[in-house]
């Protein structure tokens, strides 16, 4: 509940990017690049779920047992992303805030002949539909949108019908492990 007048229906941006990013160093990888250019576009995305993601990453950072060198690329600068790989020493993966960034990263490693998993490891956010037409399948976490908007209906025809709601849920995510990590 952002107030007593308006409410806020999603998951828990900040757990679900923590769970997502233990998931990566449990997969080895010993280089982390975290990937959100929504960073500096704050006008064009939520931002509370962009500032939420990041301290979720920051959380399992801080919180990880092992040695993982991290960076932050706050633009669409894919050089800049692309200088911090070190294709010959430490397995990379890059964590990007959105499915659509994730993509973008694929196609342009791709463009380059590099490959994915095998010299750098990629995780989205979301579950976009569109997931299952990529190559290599991209690991993700599952924002349930349909779960959402249901939920969002239910609790609007409560509103309308002058009942009250005392609390609103927080809804679950899920990794969704495929082949890109």
């Amino acid at each position: 509940k952002i107030s007593d007048e308006i409410h806020f229906l999603s998951i828990d941006d900040r757990l679900s990017m923590k769970e997502a990013t233990r998931y990566v160093i449990n997969k080895g990888y010993k280089r982390i690049i975290y990937f959100s250019p929504a960073l500096n576009y704050r006008y064009k995305t939520n931002i509370y779920a962009v500032e939420q993601r990041y301290m979720g990453f920051e959380d399992a950072i801080r919180e990880n047992p092992y040695e993982v060198e991290t960076f932050i690329v706050k633009s669409k600068n894919f050089a800049e992303l692309f200088n911090k790989i070190d294709l010959n020493n430490k397995r990379t993966a890059v964590i990007c805030t959105s499915d659509i960034y994730a993509l973008e990263v694929m196609s342009y490693f791709k463009g380059r002949n590099i490959k994915i998993p095998e010299e750098v490891g990629i995780m989205g956010f979301d579950n976009i539909d569109v997931l299952k037409y990529v190559d290599p399948g991209l690991t993700t976490v599952l924002y349930p949108a349909e779960e959402i908007s249901v939920q969002a209906l239910e609790i609007l025809l409560k509103l309308i019908k002058g009942e009250n709601i005392e609390e609103v849920p927080v809804l679950k995510h899920k990794i969704i492990d495929r082949m890109s990590l």
